[in-house]
Formats: structure tokens, sequence, C-alpha cells
């Protein structure tokens, strides 16, 4: 939707980025957009992370398949098929920072700005060990070869 054809002027003004892809409806049911990426909006940038945004937690975060209840998604295409994703009572225990919630404090859902980097830091960490894994096995390589060749050769 173009910014001249819908406009919620609190949503709007209320917010720092003019995306056109960012805009949700938040739990009052109004329009907003999320905030920007921009490091121009941001400060207290670190690459080290805090009890409540440690990646690490993660890995307890239960992944868990499932279907909505019947009449919860009714004429929505969506509604019948068996689903993969986390609940959001599970996100709101494990890693908080990535729950959304309903208008009452309960938790509505899981927050994929807030979930995505946290995965991403995990990969980079796993692809960072197993470069590590194979450095080492090329070296324990080298030497079983050397050694096999010694032991052959007699010397």
């Amino acid at each position: 939707i173009i910014r001249s054809e819908l406009q919620n002027p609190f949503g709007w003004n209320n917010t720092s980025t003019n995306a056109r892809y960012c805009v949700f409806v938040n739990e009052a049911g109004r329009l907003a957009r999320y905030a920007s990426s921009s490091r121009r909006y941001k400060n207290s940038i670190s690459q080290s992370f805090n009890d409540t945004c440690n990646p690490e937690k993660l890995y307890e975060l239960p992944v868990v398949t499932y279907r909505y209840n019947d009449g919860y998604t009714d004429n929505e295409p969506h509604g019948e098929k068996l689903h993969i994703a986390f609940i959001a009572e599970d996100v709101n225990e494990v890693f908080s920072v990535a729950c959304d919630y309903d208008s009452d404090g309960l938790p509505e859902n899981w927050n994929s700005m807030e979930i995505l980097p946290g995965m991403l830091k995990l990969v980079q960490d796993q692809h960072t060990v197993q470069e590590d894994h194979e450095k080492r096995i090329a070296e324990l390589e080298a030497e079983v070869a050397y050694w096999k060749g010694k032991f052959e050769s007699g010397t």
C-alpha cells in the first residue's frame, strides 16, 4: 500500500521508518510501522549479550508442530494445515525479548525481528566451531600421514 492511499497518523508519525513493508496492525488494531534497523537511530550497539538477549537460550526453545483449534481460522487458507513454529508462551519463558503480548499482557506471538538475529548468531558461532574442527582434522590427518610414512619406511 502506498503511503498516500492509506495512512494512520499515529502509526506513521510515531515511528522513524518510512519503508512500506514495515507496516503491521498492532494489538490495539492500529496501523503501525516497525522501527528502522538503521544505525542512524541506534546507540549502545554491541556484540556482547546480557541474559535477556543471550542467543544460547534459543537452544532451549521447543520447536513444535500444531494445528489451529476449530473455529479459530475459519475461512483462512492456513487454517487446516499442519504448522511448524514456536508457541508464544514458550518464547516468553525462554527468550522473552522475542515475545509479543496482547493488550492484557499475555503472550500472543513471537517476533521474528528479534528471534531471527539470535538464530543467525548461533549459526555463525556453529560455523566458527566447524571451521576450527576442519582445521584440526586436517592437522591430525597430516600428522597421521607423517607417522604412517615413517612406519612404512621403517625409520
